[in-house]
C-alpha cells in the first residue's frame, strides 16, 4: 500500500460503510493514529496500517466498524492520561 496518499484530516471508513475517525498521522511505518469526536470530546486512537484496503479521498479499511472500535488502541500522552484531540 502506498502511505504517501495518506494526508492529514482525511476521513477513515470501515468496510461496512461507516466513518470511524480522521487522521491524525502515520504512527511509525505500522500504524495509523486517527481522532474520533464523542460528546464534544476528541480522543486519538491507534490502528495498524494492515487494516487499510484503499486510500483515495477517504481512507477504506478492511475491517467493519465494531471490530475497529473494539481492537483500536487508545493514544496515551506524555501524562499517561488518554490523549484528546
Amino acid at each position: 500500500m502506498d502511505t504517501s496518499k495518506i494526508r492529514q484530516h482525511m476521513a477513515v471508513v470501515s468496510n461496512d460503510g461507516r466513518q470511524v475517525g480522521f487522521v491524525v498521522r502515520l504512527e511509525g511505518s505500522a500504524g495509523l493514529k486517527i481522532s474520533r469526536i464523542k460528546n464534544g470530546h476528541g480522543f486519538e486512537y491507534v490502528i495498524p496500517l494492515a487494516w487499510v484496503s484503499d486510500v483515495d479521498r477517504y481512507i477504506f479499511l478492511n475491517k467493519g466498524a465494531r471490530y475497529v472500535r473494539s481492537n483500536w488502541e487508545a493514544a496515551i500522552g506524555p501524562l499517561g492520561r488518554l490523549r484528546a484531540a
